[in-house]
């Protein structure tokens, strides 16, 4: 079977990115997901992140010399992935409203 993994990346990145899939797990952290094939794996910050996004190789780097990296990555599935980042959008939209509404209450 082939192996994607990160596109157009060395081979030390990809055997980075290996290393990285199997200190989170080796597979989707989403309950009854069974998914664990690296090519459909992805990072997830557990608490959303804005902003900045540091180079890929550099997040594993990071992650990799972590004493627990589980505290803040998880192993999503691509399609877990992308219902959690809209789950997170939301409610980032929400919170900024929140704080609108009470800012124009003068609290």
């Amino acid at each position: 079977m082939r192996n994607v993994m990160i596109e157009g990346g060395s081979k030390a990145i990809n055997q980075l990115r290996l290393e990285v899939l199997k200190l989170l797990g080796s597979k989707c952290s989403d309950v009854g997901c069974t998914w664990s094939h690296p090519d459909v794996l992805q990072i997830d910050h557990i608490n959303p992140v804005m902003g900045y996004r540091e180079p890929s190789w550099k997040m594993l780097l990071r992650i990799k010399h972590m004493e627990h990296p589980e505290h803040e990555f998880q192993l999503l599935c691509a399609n877990h992935h992308r219902l959690k980042t809209v789950r997170d959008l939301e409610d980032i939209c929400e919170y900024k409203s929140s704080l609108r509404q009470l800012d124009t209450l003068g609290v």
